[in-house]
């Protein structure tokens, strides 16, 4: 691929189609969950109460007379009421209150069909326009990314691309592309794949999420490449292979051993202090927090508060890396 390609498509990802998926909704299930606040933006002022309406079908048709255990909370807290509401011709209606001061509630729901359990959550806000930061902007904020960006701006972009075969298939390709961002060797990585058969097609350029990590599954989207669209997935921290990579803890002189998947799993409730490219050793460097966050949480609390919907995801994602197979 030509340099002026792959700058043009990099152009035009951006500009066109920026996008990235938000995985919050339980997809591929049985149970179908529709939750609607009477007020339509899901917004509300301090000591406003919130309605929520629930909606539940199964196979398209909808429940009756089936019995849904709640919880709500404030945001990333435990519940303060729980309950059970009883579904009635797919539809039931609950309160879940209001906030003495500008904030989030969250509203999670639990059915069970067949002994299998299915769950769901809704947030709504309460005057998060008056909501004020925790932590104040510093005083040099503008000025030091003004002259981060002037610094930037002194070392062109280069790259490398490669094929990537376990993931190319009969109807798309797929390359590995390293974007140096710096002269120090800073970079990032990305999955290209293109649809074959030549000609021109949309593009999409598809961003991380939260937290610093590699490219999971990147063949989960393969529905891109092969129904005729170019796409490109990134990680912006120079993470490209973690068993590659040299990982402290603390303040540790001596790096973890890390030689397969189940090595990392005990670290994945740590906190990413630092993380670039340590160009005497070629590989990647991070620095973990002393303690996890869970260890944290703990300390500070006496207890561990995350609720239970996110220490479900921890948990499963925990059990997730232990399979064999399983891709960082």
């Amino acid at each position: 691929m030509s340099k002026k390609l792959f700058s043009t498509l990099i152009i035009l990802s951006v500009v066109f189609s920026l996008a990235s998926r938000a995985e919050n909704y339980p997809s591929r299930s049985d149970l179908l969950w529709v939750t609607n606040p009477n007020h339509s933006d899901w917004l509300y002022e301090v000591g406003e109460d919130a309605k929520i309406s629930v909606e539940l079908y199964r196979y398209g048709i909808p429940v009756d007379g089936v019995s849904v255990k709640f919880a709500i909370g404030d945001d990333m807290l435990p519940a303060d009421k729980e309950g059970q509401l009883t579904i009635n011709n797919g539809k039931a209606e609950i309160n879940i209150g209001t906030m003495s001061k500008p904030g989030f509630r969250d509203l999670r729901l639990e059915a069970e069909f067949d002994g299998h359990k299915f769950s769901h959550h809704i947030k709504v806000g309460f005057s998060p326009e008056k909501l004020q930061p925790y932590v104040k902007e510093p005083s040099d904020f503008k000025k030091f990314w003004k002259n981060a960006v002037k610094e930037d701006k002194k070392y062109p972009l280069t790259y490398t691309i490669e094929p990537v075969e376990k993931y190319t298939t009969d109807k798309m390709t797929c390359h590995l592309v390293k974007l140096q961002t710096t002269p120090d060797g800073k970079s990032m990585y990305g999955y290209l794949f293109i649809p074959k058969g030549g000609g021109k097609y949309p593009a999409v350029l598809t961003p991380p999420g939260a937290g610093v990590k590699t490219i999971k599954e990147p063949m989960r989207h393969r529905y891109y490449g092969e129904g005729g669209m170019i796409r490109l997935e990134i990680e912006i921290h120079g993470l490209e292979h973690i068993l590659n990579s040299r990982v402290y803890v603390g303040d540790s002189k001596e790096p973890l051993k890390l030689t397969c998947l189940a090595d990392c799993v005990p670290y994945y409730p740590y906190i990413v202090c630092v993380a670039h490219h340590d160009n005497v050793n070629n590989c990647a460097y991070i620095r973990l927090t002393e303690k996890s966050w869970v260890d944290i949480e703990i300390e500070r609390y006496g207890e561990f508060r995350m609720h239970d919907y996110y220490k479900k995801q921890l948990q499963e994602e925990l059990e997730l890396a232990r399979q064999p197979g399983y891709s960082l």
